[in-house]
């Protein structure tokens, strides 16, 4: 019950910071979820490190993406 309730705490900092809307959310999500609760900080500042926000002139709203693989080799590379 208490990580269910940490996991919701999870995804609504995930949402306010990167916009749920953003390319790759759900799997990003899914891999701090499902980590350590320890290692959950450390996941967001590495997603934090490679997510970006482009407008495009023929686009009204930015398009968010993370870069998941990026973000993950570079905790791997953290923990090493």
């Amino acid at each position: 019950m208490i990580k269910g309730i940490l996991k919701y705490w999870l995804k609504r900092k995930m949402r306010k910071r990167f916009d749920e809307s953003a390319q790759n959310f759900d799997e990003a999500y899914k891999w701090v979820a499902d980590s350590p609760i320890r290692e959950w900080e450390t996941k967001i500042r590495c997603i934090s490190q490679f997510w970006s926000r482009t407008t495009y002139p023929n686009c009204d709203l930015p398009i968010t993406e993370i870069n998941l693989q990026r973000a993950i080799r570079m905790f791997n590379a953290l923990n090493k």
